[in-house]
């Protein structure tokens, strides 16, 4: 048994080995693991996530609204928001419709509610800009919009057919926007100033 926690590959180890025993660690017997189904350590308290999951409290219940799912989801602290992408089955298609939600990081009040435009769309990631704007993919329509810093509605970036369609994730560096396209398995640089 591991008796102090030198870092975190022997942590892993001791973790895959059937127990965790390390100072500041929690104990506990692991009868069997199966590694497909293991998250990992979250934060510096170690927990496993398992347990993190029974500590879980709901913050927002969009079931009220029809929501068949949220994909992406995004926490600002600088502007204290909860971004969503929320899809909605369109009834007799196999069409979705997404929202643009945002919500309070601190009460869970909405802020923000924008329909994407068109028939079928599938908002799927966001990241914040270096504008301030938060930036959302479109799987399903091969775009890329935005929601500027205190606006009530989003505007269409970018839209490409050829390249964009299965774009996903988005991350910022600087001024260049980074867009993963799980359709093509193709990241691409875009830059945005």
């Amino acid at each position: 048994m591991l008796a102090v926690r030198r870092n975190r590959f022997d942590h892993l180890c001791s973790v895959l080995s059937g127990r965790v025993t390390a100072t500041g660690w929690l104990t506990r017997d692991i009868p069997a693991l199966d590694i497909n189904n293991w998250f990992g350590i979250v934060g510096p308290a170690g927990l496993p996530a398992d347990i993190k999951a029974s500590l879980a409290k709901l913050f927002i219940d969009a079931a009220s609204t029809g929501a068949t799912m949220f994909l992406g989801v995004l926490a600002d602290g600088p502007s204290n928001t909860l971004w969503a992408c929320q899809l909605q089955a369109v009834a007799g298609t196999t069409n979705r419709k997404s929202t643009i939600r945002s919500f309070d990081l601190t009460t869970a009040a909405p802020k923000l509610s924008w329909v994407l435009p068109g028939d079928n769309n599938t908002c799927n990631d966001i990241a914040i800009g270096p504008d301030k704007a938060a930036y959302f993919s479109d799987t399903a329509g091969a775009k890329i919009y935005r929601i500027k810093a205190g606006a009530s509605e989003g505007e269409l970036v970018l839209e490409n057919q050829r390249l964009l369609n299965g774009i996903d994730g988005l991350a910022f560096m600087g001024g260049v926007l980074y867009v993963n396209n799980v359709a093509s398995n193709q990241i691409y640089r875009v830059p945005m100033d």
